[in-house]
């Protein structure tokens, strides 16, 4: 699936990942949850597990496929950080403003759970993806 990245105007503050710029594609994109937020700055953020995006209630377990995680900041990253039921579950520090990582969670749990992608910038300015649900 195709996506275009829709900044909404201004600063950044939210993005939404849409299948292309009508209002309908964003407004489904909206209500789907493919989004994600800034700190003020325009930062792209992707987060993928297999064919689930960033918003979607995924089904199996999250260690069959690895996450997917795309960044395009205006200043180097100084730590990318995928959070699995709000706990730290990898940590990366980039150092650099572009970044694509295929990750596979080795201790994948049981039942339901959710993870999400935040990243910091060296600039202090952060952005944070939707959360995937994996429902069991």
């Amino acid at each position: 699936m195709e996506l275009t990245l829709y900044w909404g105007g201004g600063r950044g503050r939210a993005g939404v990942w849409a299948q292309d710029l009508t209002r309908e594609a964003i407004f489904a994109a909206v209500g789907a949850r493919h989004t994600f937020g800034t700190s003020g700055t325009k930062i792209a953020l992707l987060f993928r597990h297999g064919e689930s995006m960033m918003g979607d209630k995924a089904r199996g377990r999250p260690g069959t496929d690895p996450f997917h995680v795309r960044v395009v900041a205006l200043q180097p990253l100084r730590e990318l950080v995928i959070f699995r039921n709000n706990e730290v579950a990898h940590r990366l520090a980039p150092g650099k403003p572009e970044v694509a990582l295929d990750w596979r969670d080795p201790d994948p749990p049981e039942g339901r759970a959710w993870y999400y992608a935040r990243v910091h910038c060296e600039d202090n300015e952060l952005a944070w993806s939707s959360p995937i649900w994996f429902l069991a």
